[in-house]
């Protein structure tokens, strides 16, 4: 299974999960705003809630505002890694860990503004190494889009005065926004020198990790 067919099936779990939570209350609230907004019966609104399965999911909370992106991230990697321990690290407070430098510095010890934080940490007893690894799925093109790259770029500016050969910092790049283009253009920005590896989540199990291996061990 591929990152993005782990993506898809986490949207759908969550999306099925976020309608079981919702009340019969929830529920009827919801329709019937719906169907005043648009003009529609409520009668024919709520019959379609009972009986069509596609129109009752319209309403559960997005799992795009869920984290759906890293939660997909975290299982995918755990299940390509056999024997290799995934963590996902916190976004914030005192247990998130932060590059500066490159360096990584737990927030418990001093919070520096605007650094980027690590989302994924990742070692393998066959390896003497740590992966430090930020993941972004991006979809579309357009300002929010670029928003994300730009704090991708901000993390490896960071990573690249790295100079421990046992740490290593990766960017995991999915979705269509990272063409072809962008992710050469992101390699020859950031990754030339071999210091930092900028691949999507499927390169990243299936060529980069058992090389990485293979070298160290």
């Amino acid at each position: 299974m591929t990152y993005e067919e782990t993506y898809q099936l986490v949207t759908e779990e969550l999306l099925e999960s976020n309608f079981a939570a919702l009340t019969e209350s929830d529920i009827k609230t919801k329709v019937v705003a719906w169907a005043e907004r648009y003009c529609i019966p409520e009668a024919y609104a709520l019959y379609q809630m009972r009986t069509n399965h596609a129109f009752r999911l319209n309403f559960a909370k997005d799992p795009k505002k869920q984290n759906a992106a890293e939660i997909a991230a975290e299982r995918f990697l755990t299940e390509n890694l056999p024997g290799c321990t995934v963590v996902n690290l916190p976004n914030g407070g005192p247990n998130a860990m932060q590059v500066v430098g490159g360096l990584i510095i737990p927030k418990s010890d001093r919070n520096y503004a605007n650094a980027k934080t690590v989302d994924f940490r990742i070692t393998c007893p066959a390896g003497n190494f740590t992966v430090h690894a930020t993941h972004k799925r991006t979809s579309g093109d357009g300002g929010a889009q670029k928003n994300q790259a730009k704090d991708v770029e901000n993390y490896l500016d960071e990573c690249q005065r790295n100079v421990d050969p046992q740490d290593i910092f990766a960017a995991l790049l999915d979705g269509d926004y990272y063409n072809d283009e962008r992710m050469k253009l992101m390699r020859r920005l950031y990754a030339a020198e071999g210091k930092i590896i900028v691949c999507t989540s499927d390169e990243f199990v299936m060529s980069v990790m058992p090389t990485l291996i293979q070298r160290t061990s």
